[in-house]
């Protein structure tokens, strides 16, 4: 028996899946069809011999196919995953990564296990600023994998990074020997002072002190990950074992007044920990902290069966695209730029407002930009269009329902901007009826995995996008 599956059918999700039991393990990645080399293999087959023991590595892209034909281990695993995401198959903004196919006639070819793939990918999502924990938009389910474990640590480190600043000082209850009594003496100490005569007093107190509790299982949280005893990470750059080391023994030397509390007993308090309301900005660190402690994974949804330990982190590609055009136009050295989690009714109006409940979801463009009188409404299409086709009826339509609904007080001219991934030749329209407002059809080329390797070749990428971009409309890129 074999099954075949199909990667990202519908060419709208990027990501990686962790999948395993008591048997085999498999590490499914996805990446973007754009990243898809000249000739490459639509269709691949798994077996024995594509095993490094009883683990697969398994690069595919979108829209590819799969099909597995031994070992059973390995057929169970991939069936279970099926089993959990095939209810959101008719979802396109749910679709997991992989789902069920038809068994095709005819060969398969073979091919070879391709690790970077997924190194690449979150050094793409790492780029987009998407590992952050509080972003929205990147999907993830999880049971325990050795997959989820670094990036569960990345989270907790930037987490603490970012509220560094907001550490207070606190009550801390403490139990001390003193020569005068100070707060609340032991009254067993105070018998043993009457009988012998010692001047050692047991006392316990409140003491105003950086190391109250919540620090301090923060810092066992920073030792636990400094230590490295229980990691193991099987990627480089942000994620690797090396640089997450590094980065807790830099966090915890700036935390150097607060002393940890032992792991026992930031388990047993952590989850009783009441934070009042200035501290409750720490809540998300704290709840991390104990999942490292404890050595469980943040469990984000419920999965239909625990025999087979499922890890999927993904991302919907055309919202990758967004992100990455976000990150082009702040090149473009526009006046204001506004992302699309930045805009406001302010900016743009919908076009029918509910009368009864106006808390409705609205719609925005992907990137509003100011440029003197000039007010640019730019959205992100994930769509391979052909060197010189017109966008499609309804990508015209949303940019014209943009141009008449988006506005700003200094702005007296409108220009709209769809981008598409590619190497399309630019296209201009006007708009029809007052002519008061200019459509581009733009394309850039999609970050390929040279692309993400560091800092400096993002960087590189970015700046060549918004160069290419602003010669095709007439506009100089900042630098």
């Amino acid at each position: 028996m074999s099954i075949t599956v199909s990667a990202s059918p519908r060419g709208a999700r990027v990501g990686i899946v962790a999948t395993g039991n008591a048997d085999a393990q498999a590490l499914i990645t996805v990446a973007p069809k754009m990243w898809r080399p000249p000739g490459a293999p639509r269709l691949q087959t798994v077996g024995p011999d594509d095993s490094v023991g009883r683990h697969f590595d398994i690069a595919l892209y979108e829209t590819d196919r799969i099909q597995v034909d031994e070992p059973r281990a390995l057929e169970s695993i991939v069936e279970n995953y099926l089993y959990q995401t095939i209810s959101n198959s008719d979802n396109e903004s749910a679709e997991g990564l992989l789902q069920p196919s038809v068994n095709l006639p005819g060969e398969y070819t073979p091919t070879s296990a391709n690790k970077s793939k997924t190194t690449d990918l979150l050094r793409l999502f790492d780029k987009l600023d998407l590992l952050r924990p509080d972003d929205a938009e990147l999907d993830a389910t999880t049971l325990r994998s050795p997959l989820h474990r670094p990036l569960v640590y990345r989270r907790f480190l930037d987490e603490v990074s970012r509220r560094l600043n907001n550490a207070r000082r606190g009550y801390r209850e403490v139990s001390r020997v003193h020569s005068t009594i100070r707060g609340r003496a032991d009254p067993r100490s105070i018998n043993l002072h009457l009988q012998t005569g010692s001047p050692h007093v047991l006392c316990h107190y409140s003491e105003l002190t950086e190391s109250t509790t919540l620090l301090g299982i923060i810092c066992s949280a920073l030792d636990f990950i400094a230590d490295g005893l229980a990691l193991n990470s099987p990627f480089d750059g942000n994620l690797s074992t090396s640089r997450l080391r590094h980065d807790a023994i830099g966090l915890r030397r700036i935390l150097s007044e607060v002393t940890s509390v032992s792991i026992r007993a930031a388990l047993h308090e952590g989850p009783r920990l009441r934070l009042n309301r200035l501290d409750q900005q720490w809540s998300q660190a704290l709840s991390i902290a104990l999942a490292v402690l404890s050595q469980v994974e943040l469990v984000s949804s419920q999965v239909s069966t625990h025999h087979t330990e499922t890890f999927e982190l993904s991302i919907r590609t055309d919202k990758l695209w967004e992100r990455i055009i976000e990150r082009v136009a702040l090149k473009l050295g526009f006046d204001l730029t506004f992302n699309q989690r930045q805009i406001n009714r302010t900016l743009v109006d919908d076009p029918w407002i509910d009368v009864v409940d106006q808390s409705n979801p609205r719609t925005y463009p992907d990137v509003l930009a100011v440029d003197g009188d000039q007010l640019w409404i730019i959205d992100a299409k994930y769509k391979q269009r052909d060197v010189a086709s017109s966008p499609s009826r309804d990508d015209q339509y949303q940019l014209f329902a943009y141009s008449h609904l988006a506005s700003h007080p200094h702005c007296t001219t409108t220009l709209a901007v769809l981008i598409y991934p590619g190497l399309g030749e630019m296209r201009t329209w006007t708009r029809g009826g007052d002519d008061d407002a200019t459509l581009y059809a733009c394309s850039i080329p999609f970050p390929q995995p040279q692309d993400v390797r560091n800092a400096g070749d993002w960087e590189r990428y970015l700046r060549r996008s918004a160069n290419l971009l602003g010669t095709q409309l007439n506009r100089p890129s900042s630098q």
